[in-house]
């Protein structure tokens, strides 16, 4: 059984590795899972180019085989659909898997609704929504459930608390993200766009 952790990405996926594991940072994957995921990319990247498949072509019954054939070689990490699910939602905030994908929770429902509408009525680009959602992944996992009250009820004192902690935790470049990003998530809410129940972690 062959290791992917240090190896080179080759295949229709090299083109994302970076963003994906830039993105795993920003949601405080540990190091050792942020490998594991690397590793799980790197071998469905050359899996797919062995069988001349490309990004699109990832359909969940291809995922199926890849993951079978992971379990069949002696693979015991990363071999469900639910060790798949990080890489797949990324692909999908880029536009490049086009099936909708299991919504598994309110905060990524209005993930996924805040994410088409910057890709289909704001004509965004992909990297840039990417850079959007992540933010407001984070943004609203600091959230602890949701409840009946919008997010046009939300205080400047939440938004501030979060761009200040984020902010401090970034360099200079990337700090920018932070408040375009929740801009962006909280531009379209008077307009009823994206309604969002939550409330935040005490």
């Amino acid at each position: 059984m062959a290791s992917f952790v240090s190896g080179p990405v080759i295949g229709p996926l090299a083109p994302f590795a970076e963003g994906f594991i830039a993105q795993l940072a920003d949601l405080s994957y540990s190091t050792q899972a942020v490998k594991s995921h690397r590793e799980l990319l790197v071998h469905l990247s050359q899996w797919l180019a062995e069988r001349e498949l490309g990004v699109r072509e990832l359909t969940p019954e291809v995922s199926a085989k890849f993951l079978q054939m992971r379990r069949d070689v002696g693979f015991v990490t990363k071999v469900s659909d639910r060790g798949l699910q990080p890489l797949v939602r990324y692909l999908r905030e880029l536009g490049e898997r086009c099936e909708p994908s299991v919504i598994g929770s309110p905060s990524e429902e209005l993930i996924e609704r805040f994410r088409r509408y910057q890709l289909e009525e704001r004509g965004l680009a992909p990297d840039v929504v990417s850079n959007y959602a992540r933010v407001a992944r984070m943004f609203l996992g600091t959230c602890s459930e949701f409840i009946p009250v919008s997010l046009t009820e939300l205080s400047a004192a939440d938004v501030n608390a979060f761009v200040l902690d984020q902010c401090g935790k970034r360099s200079v470049a990337d700090a920018h993200n932070v408040p375009s990003g929740l801009r962006a998530l909280l531009r379209p809410v008077g307009a009823g766009i994206c309604r969002g129940l939550w409330r935040p972690s005490t």
